[in-house]
């Protein structure tokens, strides 16, 4: 009997962050189903700012293009990808209805096929109270219970679909995750090289050196981050600010304009497999914006994150707490968040002893479990039986 066939139609494309997931779903999923997952290399540089390296790929993709249009302060993305997915048993789509191609891969459950959502449920987009929004909210409700699964993020969404009548026996809470063993495997590896690292990117043993690392963009608060520095690097010039992450094309010019390259170090994105020395070097990951996946790692590396409350948060904030972030405020400015940081530094001893207790609180989000998680769900839907 040939394996069913299943097709991952996620986030427009496939981030540079979500590859590790495919490959390793591809070494540990059932024999009796294998998955294409819809590509758009295009998509991948508009929305992430950055090209997928798609060398990396273990798995096989399903080219397909991308047409956006504006409508009522929302770009949506129609992809041609949906003229393909009949030759698939089970579709797997997200729960944003930015791309209305997923709502359309519907249609294919009059044809037998099965269709699942994987996603966060309702839309995180809180700043968007446009007209459609909330006939937007009830039509992704309808299609959640019409879906034959639901792959959950985490608890959270669980709950959120439970709340909405949606049947619990058809939602997989996956939790959502990044490689966090091999992050920690990084970090063990070089963590006593520490001073040697600092001295090797510039930085003295003395200096304060503050990390953000995220794509450029207005809702992580970038300009945030600047002013905070602004207020810290009057006071103290041992403070060292570096951005790593993708941009547009504006950003560089502008933050130039603003600081020079010693006042502001710019790394632009930066590889995963690159990442670990500056995440060791560092003293405090300064995330003032929208909390997602990403503050995953650098807890790995005993780098606590300093955060802003807010309702803007992914839900991934279900793994945050005061155990392992330093969590201000609601409408915390940039002078109250530079006082923050200015004194949890000065709390040495403190602050270490902290330091060293962060990674225990997210040692069970492991991509690993994720996969488990995944593949179990898919089995369930496509009615495999172990």
């Amino acid at each position: 009997m040939k394996p069913k066939k299943v097709l991952f139609a996620h986030q427009s494309t496939i981030p540079h962050y979500r590859v590790e997931f495919y490959n390793y779903l591809k070494k540990y999923k059932s024999e009796e189903w294998d998955f294409h997952v819809v590509f758009d290399k295009k998509t991948s540089r508009d929305l992430y700012f950055a090209e997928t390296d798609s060398s990396r790929f273990e798995f096989e993709t399903l080219p397909t293009k991308t047409w956006t249009i504006k409508l009522f302060n929302r770009s949506l993305r129609f992809q041609n990808f949906f003229f393909k997915a009949h030759k698939y048993d089970l579709i797997i789509v997200g729960s944003a209805l930015d791309n209305p191609t997923y709502a359309l891969i519907f249609l294919y459950k009059l044809l037998g096929k099965k269709i699942a959502i994987w996603g966060q449920g309702k839309d995180t987009k809180e700043r968007r109270k446009d007209a459609l929004a909330p006939y937007m909210e009830k039509f992704r409700i309808f299609l959640s219970n019409i879906a034959d699964g639901f792959f959950a993020y985490n608890n959270m969404v669980y709950e959120w679909l439970v709340s909405k009548n949606i049947d619990k026996d058809k939602i997989t809470v996956i939790y959502n995750a990044v490689n966090t063993v091999k992050h920690r495997q990084f970090y063990n590896e070089i963590k006593n090289k520490r001073d040697e690292i600092r001295a090797e990117n510039g930085f003295s043993p003395n200096d304060k050196v503050l990390l953000y690392m995220g794509r450029m963009i207005m809702n992580k608060k970038v300009d945030f981050i600047l002013e905070t520095y602004e207020y810290l690097r009057k006071k103290d010039a041992s403070y060292k600010l570096m951005l790593i992450g993708s941009s547009k094309s504006d950003f560089l010019p502008a933050l130039r304009a603003r600081f020079g390259e010693e006042d502001v170090i710019y790394k632009g994105f930066v590889p995963d497999t690159d990442i670990p020395p500056y995440f060791v070097l560092s003293d405090l990951f300064v995330f003032p914006g929208a909390v997602g996946l990403g503050l995953v790692q650098p807890v790995c590396y005993n780098l606590v994150p300093i955060i802003i409350e807010s309702p803007l948060h992914s839900v991934e904030i279900e793994y945050f707490n005061n155990k392992n972030v330093i969590a201000l405020p609601e409408g915390t400015n940039p002078k109250e968040y530079s006082d923050a940081i200015e004194k949890t530094l000065s709390n040495t001893e403190s602050f270490a002893a902290f330091r060293e207790t962060v990674y225990d609180t997210i040692k069970y989000i492991t991509i690993e479990n994720m996969v488990k998680n995944y593949a179990g769900g898919i089995d369930r839907i496509l009615n495999i039986k172990k």
